[in-house]
């Protein structure tokens, strides 16, 4: 960026160039994964939308040598296809990350979604505006769509639009902490009318959407605790509430959690033959779920392992 011919030394959308500016290297996943234990957290999937061979290995390096506890599904570019299978991780979603400012050509777009889905991969479309959103349900539209394909965020999403995307099938993964950390920004910056379609949560369940979670981190807490209590409050950071009516009950909460991030439609839940990855609480749930603080989480087993 310049201002007035000076640069003002911020850069949009360059980390590649940063990146091999200063040589970089990925760091190491053990203190994060740590973190995310204490969280009860016993897996991830990265969203990154840069995510290529070169980070598969990367992350399945860190696996193997016991730095990355959880189990691990990495989105990305269309590329992330061709990196060598592994046990310590699985491929995920083709990652669209638009910028309303900068929309790419539509018959291009859609031209990646039908490769994505030749590779019998879905694509996860970041979807913060209300204008990426009609754009990503065009180009689904005109490129077909395949189970499994999903908007992430759904930042701002009108009436019309939660029934578009429960009528084309497709499932959504928000961001309901958003409102806890940002809500007050939101209400300063965003359109008074589209307070109300912020970072919807029970509209999409009341039509039948698939719904789910994710922190975006680093740009979010890695709380997902903090996420279910803002599903269930819609309080911002100074006790305001924003869209009420969206607000979800504990229960419906902590299942936008318990998605398997292979297949958003099925809950996970506790049984013979099913993995072994659980979280702990040192208190009933009827107490947990008037809090829904992550203080109560008392151990994490991932495989069966204490971790």
């Amino acid at each position: 960026e310049r201002l007035n011919g000076q640069f003002s030394g911020r850069l949009f959308e360059e980390d590649g160039w940063l990146q091999n500016a200063m040589q970089a290297q990925p760091p190491s996943l053990a203190g994060i994964s740590a973190e995310l234990a204490r969280f009860g957290v016993t897996g991830i999937t990265d969203m990154s939308p840069r995510n290529d061979a070169a980070i598969a290995n990367w992350f399945a390096s860190e696996h193997q040598e016991g730095r990355l506890r959880q189990r691990c599904i990495l989105a990305g570019t269309l590329s992330l296809a061709e990196a060598v299978p592994s046990p310590h991780w699985k491929i995920g979603a083709a990652k669209l990350h638009l910028h309303e400012n900068a929309l790419p050509d539509f018959d291009d777009f859609v031209a990646v979604i039908r490769a994505a889905h030749a590779q019998g991969r879905c694509v996860a479309s970041h979807c913060t505006t209300e204008t990426e959103l009609v754009f990503t349900l065009a180009t689904l539209d005109a490129a077909g769509i395949m189970p499994g394909d999903r908007i992430e965020h759904a930042g701002i999403a009108r009436d019309d639009h939660v029934t578009m995307i429960a009528e084309m099938g497709l499932s959504v993964v928000s961001q309901p902490h958003f409102i806890a950390e940002r809500g007050d920004q939101y209400l300063a910056d965003v359109a008074p009318d589209l307070h109300a379609v912020l970072y919807r949560l029970a509209s999409f369940l009341r039509v039948g959407v698939t719904l789910a979670a994710g922190s975006d981190a680093p740009f979010g807490s890695l709380d997902p605790w903090a996420a279910m209590a803002a599903a269930a409050s819609r309080k911002t950071a100074s006790g305001r509430i924003i869209g009420a009516e969206e607000a979800l009950s504990p229960e419906q909460a902590l299942e936008l959690f318990l998605s398997d991030p292979a297949d958003l439609s099925r809950q996970r839940a506790i049984g013979i033959g099913s993995a072994a990855d659980l979280c702990l609480l040192d208190c009933p749930w009827h107490e947990m779920s008037l809090s829904l603080d992550s203080g109560h989480v008392a151990a994490t087993i991932i495989a069966g392992e204490l971790v």
